[in-house]
């Protein structure tokens, strides 16, 4: 497995494959390509959600659930409405994930986009000439959001790891693991922090994949920093 890549930007979260095809046969070295992401069948056509602060729980259980839905219900007010529409927990999106080359640094650079927003992170040599060399690649995508909402203030920390592979045409996403931390901070005194149990996911046995990508282009979403 290719090292750590760690990216630097927010919310808004992946991957393995079968031996035979090499991912060169179509991406080479130099291209910038994207892909559109859908959960484990592209004929769904859907976008796929993780749920954080499930059933408005926190990690061991620091706050109760109806602490938890007052700060969630003020974050998913002040970020709009999400296509899921969930009256608890924190939802996030997996849209679009690209690798565009810069050609004046010669390096790549990962996008991923969320519902609302996008992280953004270099990706080192090794790990991408591995990944276009069809093998497994994992990415940790980490970030942070502030909003105030009033005369108050809410920190949004995410971190996500995926694990994915390049077969052709195709990105196969295996594994998200995903937690969130959001930090309450009020005018005196410390912040609290609401910090979401970690979400794992992975593909099931008899699956190809947990998530499928397709050849697709960004939204252009704002990307957090």
């Amino acid at each position: 497995m290719a090292k750590l890549i760690k990216l630097i930007i927010i919310l808004g979260c992946f991957f393995s494959l079968p031996a035979a095809a090499n991912a060169a046969e179509t991406y080479e070295w130099g291209d910038s390509f994207a892909f559109s992401i859908y959960s484990q069948s592209e004929e769904k056509k859907s976008h796929p959600f993780l749920m954080l602060y499930p059933e408005n729980k926190v990690a061991d259980d620091a706050y109760t659930p109806e602490e938890v839905d007052k700060v969630l219900t003020t974050i998913r007010w002040a970020r709009g409405k999400s296509k899921l529409n969930s009256s608890t927990g924190l939802s996030v999106m997996f849209r679009t994930i690209a690798f565009t080359f810069d050609a004046e640094k010669k390096r790549y650079t990962a996008v991923l986009e969320g519902e609302f927003n996008a992280f953004k992170v270099d990706v080192a040599e090794d790990d991408m000439r591995e990944l276009l060399a069809g093998k497994a690649t994992e990415l940790t995508l980490k970030g942070a959001a502030s909003r105030s909402v009033g005369v108050f203030k809410y920190v949004v920390s995410s971190a996500n790891t995926v694990e994915v592979r390049l077969v052709e045409d195709r990105l196969f996403i295996d594994k998200v693991e995903a937690n969130c931390t959001i930090s309450y901070v009020p005018l005196l005194g410390a912040a609290d922090k609401y910090i979401s149990p970690t979400i794992v996911e992975s593909t099931d046995d008899d699956a190809e994949a947990l998530y499928i990508g397709i050849p697709g282009k960004l939204k252009g979403l704002p990307v957090l920093k």
